[in-house]
């Protein structure tokens, strides 16, 4: 899937909201996106529509009012804070250089 081009302004707009930086604000503003998709999936499914319809879409839209779209947001920018968090601290264990077993048994050397 390809991501879309958001509008730097906003993507800077929200950077600064959360404290975060661009690429997590942008990651967000993706997460956002496919979450109101799969919504709008599912309200087709749960009233028999076609989810190609423009019209249809349109007009749920202007069901969905911005406090609900701004949860959304909110819920994306705390979702990839806390996965950047989980990355950070699983990859900073894992980058340790592995044990070496050490036995009291004599090397042996194939000539």
């Amino acid at each position: 899937m390809n991501a879309p081009l958001h509008d730097p302004l906003a993507v800077l707009t929200i950077a600064t909201r959360y404290s975060i930086s661009e690429q997590q604000a942008e990651a967000a503003m993706n997460l956002a996106a496919i979450t109101l998709v799969d919504a709008w999936h599912d309200y087709t499914r749960q009233w028999g529509l076609n989810a190609d319809d423009g019209e249809a879409m349109e007009m749920w839209g202007q069901l969905v009012d911005n406090h609900t779209r701004q949860a959304l947001v909110e819920g994306a920018v705390r979702t990839v804070t806390a996965a950047q968090f989980i990355d950070h601290h699983t990859s900073r264990r894992s980058c340790r250089t592995p044990r070496v077993m050490r036995t009291s048994r004599p090397r042996v050397r194939i000539h």
